[in-house]
């Protein structure tokens, strides 16, 4: 495996059967007919000339960028598109300062011709399809690698530039390392997105594209499942950025793969984050609607099977996002409903399983919100029995560094209850 496909991998946490499989499968790659057309195209071009290579997933494109760049016999220019519309010019700077044999391998259109955003992909599909003279005049064989989402864009909105083009080489991921990747990065329900540093979110979000087009075209549950989770780290990632139009439209693409896949607590947790999104929006009678699907959903399943601690640690959960909302509106009576039945869940799991951390965690969280609209002698009693588990954590090493600042937060409510 090459040093940049290790360095851009280990961004993604990588296990060896990742990188066995991406090793198995450009023995394959390097042994088929586009490789080898791609290999002597590159070899012979002379002067302009105009190639698309089709490769989804980020990690994999390094790879056959550096296997081609070590073969090629010819000096090779990366040169990333910025994200604006000079990007020809910034394209005319890059083969200006190369060598007259020098090939350019271009990434990054993807992102100036986004599906979700219409005005920005044509805009930038206009001027490829009214300057492409520009790339001619470039004397430069110019290699284009881009996901499968956007040919259909430039076939159909930049036909004249598209037209021009002398070859689309397609290399699509082993199942194999799509399907480890996805197992790595997307299938575990831990949210680990909430720390990650603004150029590791960018780099998750690159990889979950990638996935999310691997994945877009199978109709299987397994597939429709993957499909749908993909789509949920994706709406966690964006809401996180308070990208909220992107979150709803991912959530939303998660809700209807769910939905064909018949799977009902997967689908109940995208009612849910759509359910945050709308609160974000300020739309509480569209939040509710959300709240209530996910609500009547999670009650079915937990009444359908009692002893799954998920299902009813998930209905906690509904039913304290409706406290909330509730307790938003001014209706602390119906919250405490919702906030008490949630009370009552955790209890429970909390009894069962002494010694887990997260059933503790959501007593505290049950313990603060009741507090928080009782009178002051229950207030106290609730924000004490929640101080009293989070001390007993941090006296026993098991408070996460993430949750240490609830100790503050409840000792200052408490210290201003009269």
């Amino acid at each position: 495996m090459t040093e940049k496909l290790q360095k851009a991998a280990a961004i993604f946490e990588p296990i060896t059967p990742a990188q066995e499989a991406v090793e198995t499968g450009f023995e394959e790659i390097l042994e088929s007919p586009d490789f080898r057309r791609l290999l002597r195209a590159l070899k012979r071009a002379q002067g302009f000339a105009l190639y698309f290579v089709r490769c989804n997933l980020p990690v994999y494109r390094l790879e056959l960028m550096a296997r081609l760049r070590a073969i090629v016999g010819r000096p090779v220019i990366d040169v990333e598109l910025p994200d604006d519309f000079g990007f020809l010019s910034a394209l005319e700077q890059a083969a200006h300062a190369s060598p007259p044999d020098a090939i350019l391998f271009i990434t990054g259109l993807e992102r100036l011709v986004p599906s979700h955003d219409p005005q920005k992909r044509h805009q930038a599909l206009d001027i490829l399809n009214w300057q492409r003279g520009r790339l001619q005049r470039l004397h430069r064989p110019l290699i284009f690698w881009i996901p499968e989402s956007i040919v259909r864009f430039l076939a159909e909105g930049a036909p004249d530039f598209w037209d021009w083009h002398s070859g689309l080489y397609e290399f699509a991921i082993p199942s194999p390392l799509r399907d480890t990747l996805f197992e790595k990065t997307v299938k575990t329900r831990e949210l680990p997105e909430e720390n990650l540093s603004e150029s590791e979110r960018h780099e998750r979000l690159a990889l979950l594209h990638s996935l999310l087009e691997e994945y877009a075209t199978g109709n299987s549950p397994a597939e429709l499942l993957a499909r749908g989770r993909i789509a949920y780290k994706l709406g966690i990632l964006y809401e996180i950025a308070g990208q909220s139009g992107d979150a709803r439209r991912y959530y939303e693409q998660a809700r209807d793969a769910f939905e064909d896949a018949g799977d009902e607590s997967e689908k109940a947790r995208a009612y849910r984050a759509l359910g945050d999104i709308w609160v974000d929006y300020g739309n509480s009678q569209a939040a509710r609607q959300y709240y209530e699907k996910a609500l009547d959903i999670r009650a079915k399943l937990a009444a359908q099977e009692p002893n799954r601690a998920d299902y009813a640690r998930d209905l906690s959960v509904s039913y304290s996002k409706m406290g909330d909302l509730l307790r938003s509106l001014g209706e602390g009576s119906a919250a405490r409903q919702y906030y008490e039945k949630a009370l009552d869940i955790r209890l429970k799991l909390a009894a069962q399983e002494p010694n887990l951390l997260e059933p503790q965690l959501d007593l505290v969280v049950s313990f603060y919100k009741l507090g928080l609209i009782s009178p002051p002698p229950v207030k106290r009693d609730y924000l004490n029995r929640g101080l009293q588990i989070l001390r007993a954590l941090q006296k026993n090493g098991k408070l996460p560094p993430a949750n240490a600042g609830w100790l503050a937060i409840m000792e200052q409510e408490l210290a201003q209850t009269k």
